[in-house]
């Protein structure tokens, strides 16, 4: 008698965690999920919400455009994990570590991310792309790239970890960086084009 009672009260918790506020695409402010399951090419766009685990498969998109702060169990996420040809475009917000493997893409532009992950067999094309201002640098520890630091387009300064595992080749392998111009040089383009059109 009592071992319904008993999985009825530990498993609901855990058989359900995923199955809450993003069950629309979105996970928006004061949302918060523990696991959330995107797959079957389905998206999700992150708009203030947060969750402790977020897992894209099966060609799926996540967009993480700002997350709720600071990173605790009920703000911010905890870990992204991409699978399966799944593809990430992380804008802003803070997360502790964005797993990567099976072909999938990471395209990081803001934020805080504390590490990156990256399972890369020699058949995969895992590919993370960092869009970042001129000035970048790799981190090093014993000599050997361990991270990267820099400014995210919008000035902000980043700093992330790499964490390595055997036997994958080094994540920094697969680390592509994109130079992107600082706002002050994107203000002076737009207003070349503004008076350009006038003396037209």
């Amino acid at each position: 008698r009592f071992v319904p009672y008993i999985l009825c009260v530990f498993c609901v918790p855990v058989c359900f965690g995923g199955l809450g506020d993003a069950d629309d695409g979105y996970l928006t402010a004061g949302e918060y999920d523990y696991a959330v399951q995107v797959e079957n090419s389905d998206q999700l766009i992150v708009m203030g919400g947060g969750a402790d685990r977020i897992t894209a498969e099966d060609t799926s998109k996540i967009i993480v455009e700002y997350t709720s702060t600071p990173l605790s169990h009920n703000t911010g996420i905890y870990d992204i994990m991409l699978h399966d040809s799944s593809e990430l475009h992380y804008l802003g917000g803070i997360t502790e570590e964005i797993t990567l493997k099976y072909d999938a893409t990471a395209h990081l532009k803001g934020g805080r991310i504390d590490a990156i992950t990256l399972f890369r067999r020699p058949v995969d094309s895992t590919l993370v792309t960092i869009y970042c201002q001129e000035g970048w640098s790799w981190l090093y520890n014993a000599a050997e790239i361990s991270g990267i630091t820099g400014l995210w387009g919008d000035g902000d300064r980043f700093e992330i970890q790499f964490v390595d595992v055997d036997p994958f080749p080094a994540a920094w392998n697969y680390v592509n960086v994109e130079i992107v111009p600082e706002p002050a040089t994107m203000a002076l383009l737009g207003l070349g084009g503004l008076l350009l059109r006038r003396k037209r």
